[in-house]
């Protein structure tokens, strides 16, 4: 009867060391699921911040453009704008929002400086593009030196802006 009663002891003894050894398991494998969490959350906040980063410097980069093609338009609008009596024509930008914007060019003058000018109003030309409805046509790098006249831009003209894909 006592080697019974010793190895029932001996069982409850073993049995407290295995549930003591099960508990501390369960508990590091909780530590290490909440550790593996805390460790995927970091990494989405790291991934937020980058986007955030970047967001910020395309709009920085947005924000120049803006400014160079403003300043470049400001050096070369006088002679740009026809004076009275000066055959030129009409330009209507019509912008993404639906608004108009109104001004008169020579004849002579290049197609990129329209779209300096649509820059120094806010729509950089490496943002966006001049598109004419009627016939359809979008204007294309290439085209940037050619003036209004060889284009065919001779009387009044609505030119739309989109921002480029």
């Amino acid at each position: 009867m006592a080697r019974l009663v010793d190895a029932a002891e001996n069982y409850a003894q073993t049995r407290a060391i295995e549930r003591e050894l099960e508990r501390e398991q369960e508990e590091r494998s909780r530590l290490r699921e909440i550790q593996e969490q805390e460790y995927l959350d970091s990494l989405q906040r790291d991934r937020q911040k980058e986007e955030m980063r970047r967001i910020e410097e395309k709009e920085r980069q947005l924000r120049q453009e803006t400014e160079n093609a403003k300043t470049l338009f400001l050096r070369r609008s006088r002679a740009d704008e026809p004076e009275n009596g000066v055959s030129g024509t009409d330009i209507t930008f019509k912008l993404p929002s639906g608004e108009r914007l109104n001004r008169r060019f020579s004849h002579r003058t290049q197609l990129k400086v329209l779209s300096y000018y649509m820059g120094s109003k806010g729509f950089p030309p490496a943002s966006f593009k001049l598109v004419q409805n009627f016939p359809k046509r979008q204007f294309e790098e290439d085209e940037m030196d050619l003036t209004l006249e060889d284009l065919g831009l001779t009387r009044r003209e609505i030119l739309y802006i989109e921002e480029r894909d």
